[in-house]
């Protein structure tokens, strides 16, 4: 993993180079990714990628800095967990639903906050993982930064049109999606 310049980068641009260096991880540091818990972020896969690639995004010290690395070991999780599967083209909402991902799964990831938000974002994952989906992680990693801040809830509403657009798209014309 190659040390990246300090210029401000969208998030969109940082999680696909991250998702991009991950393709090309070995098996261990993915494995040592996918068991990461917030508390314990663990290993040097994880600091590799926050040395090489957050540091510029994160605060300097204190609770604030203890609070973004156990949200990225949230995002760096799910992005092992979904090794390969990064699709900038396809919305986090809309691969949710493609995916089979239930209205009630959905409704507990949007109502979710702190340690819950982390247990359902794990849950999604499986599902999105084990239905090999294609997804923008952009959108699950804007959700669990976003946890809290002033702009919470228009991520969560985002992720939630862009579920039922599917939903209601699929319910109104089911012989396209036979």
């Amino acid at each position: 993993m190659n040390p990246q310049p300090t210029e401000a980068r969208s998030l969109g641009s940082l999680i696909g180079q991250i998702a991009a260096e991950l393709r090309d991880a070995g098996t261990g540091d993915l494995a040592e990714l996918r068991r990461l818990k917030p508390d314990d972020p663990g290993g040097s896969a994880f600091w590799r990628v926050v040395v090489t690639r957050l540091d510029p995004e994160l605060p300097a010290g204190g609770d604030s800095r203890e609070t973004a690395l156990r949200r990225w070991a949230v995002i760096l999780r799910a992005l092992a967990a979904l090794d390969g599967l990064h699709n900038p083209s396809r919305r986090f909402g809309a691969a949710l639903a493609e995916a089979g991902v239930s209205e009630l799964r959905l409704n507990k990831l949007l109502r979710a906050s702190g340690e819950p938000l982390f247990d359902e974002v794990r849950a999604v994952t499986h599902q999105l993982a084990a239905a090999a989906a294609p997804v923008d992680l952009t959108g699950l990693a804007r959700l669990v930064l976003s946890d809290g801040r002033g702009d919470e809830q228009s991520v969560r509403q985002t992720i939630a049109n862009d579920y039922f657009n599917v939903i209601f798209h699929t319910e109104r014309n089911p012989k396209e999606n036979d």
